[in-house]
């Protein structure tokens, strides 16, 4: 296999987070040759990961606080709510144009697990 150059390696990195673990997965192993694809498939694998799970303890959370109080419950849950999608809208963002400009951004605590896997 030829190797990528650093134009390809940094568009190819920056795709790996375009549908999370669907494209992070097939970057991963189309590109095994290229560290710099790998941990940006792994990174954004995790990331997706790690985001469900946050939605998902979240979502338990923000059901038990609208169960008794309807009004002051939803007045405090949908603002929060939307405030965590558009962290993790501008996580995500940010992520890509790192990676399209060949920057190796790590995420706290996910990072180094990518850098393990993507060697």
């Amino acid at each position: 296999m030829a190797k990528s150059s650093a134009n390809e390696s940094n568009l190819l990195g920056a795709i790996a987070y375009l549908l999370g673990i669907i494209t992070g997965l097939i970057l991963y192993l189309m590109k095994p040759e290229d560290k710099y694809v790998k941990y940006h498939a792994m990174q954004s694998m995790l990331l997706t990961i790690a985001i469900i799970i946050i939605e998902v303890v979240w979502g338990v959370i923000a059901g038990v606080l609208t169960l008794g109080t309807l009004g002051l419950g939803l007045l405090i849950v949908a603002p929060l709510t939307m405030l965590l999608g558009l962290v993790f809208f501008v996580l995500w963002l940010y992520c890509m144009w790192q990676a399209f400009n060949g920057k190796k951004f790590k995420l706290p605590v996910i990072g180094e697990y990518a850098e393990q896997y993507a060697k």
